[in-house]
């Protein structure tokens, strides 16, 4: 009996809040947080600046000097590699021929360097590149050392042809 009178009165109506008030679960509110979200996500868009493309970039590009070489040969440089005796004759544009040997092969891959850029001038090395047709017998260090002194030389379209 004393519980029931206990329940009936005030102690009873403290002790319903109280159940009352643990039964419903803390939540968060997602109404506001996507608010706030969509707020960020405006201000962030509205005052972001974003890099200017390249294409409407101003560019003056220099003109060609009045004595500057005319392309005069189609299709790529002809660079061929042939084994000799102790060493690799480097032929190119069918007319200059350098020798590589293994005890001046610093000497010879310099001269190389000197005279390719003069017949290089006659070619559209950008466009059409160089050819490497190389003998089976050459030594593949010579090939290498052919290929560095022209990509050294700005050549950067090289291609091996193979024959059958």
């Amino acid at each position: 009996m004393n519980n029931q009178i206990l329940q009936s009165g005030l102690a009873g109506q403290v002790m319903a809040g109280l159940k009352r008030r643990r039964s419903p679960a803390m939540g968060l509110r997602m109404t506001a947080m996507i608010d706030v979200i969509f707020l960020l996500l405006t201000f962030f868009v509205l005052t972001a600046r974003f890099k200017q493309p390249e294409s409407h970039l101003n560019v003056t590009l220099p003109k060609p000097a009045v004595g500057a070489a005319q392309v005069v040969s189609e299709g790529p440089l002809s660079v061929q590699l042939k084994a000799v005796d102790n060493g690799c004759e480097v032929i190119f544009a069918q007319a200059d021929k350098i020798i590589l040997h293994p005890g001046t092969i610093d000497t010879n891959l310099a001269e190389l360097n000197a005279r390719f850029p003069a017949v290089a001038s006659s070619y559209n090395l950008a466009e059409q590149g160089v050819e490497l047709h190389c003998d089976n017998a050459v030594q593949w260090d010579y090939v290498v050392k052919v290929y560095d002194v022209m990509y050294q030389m700005g050549v950067t379209k090289i291609t091996f042809v193979t024959e059958k």
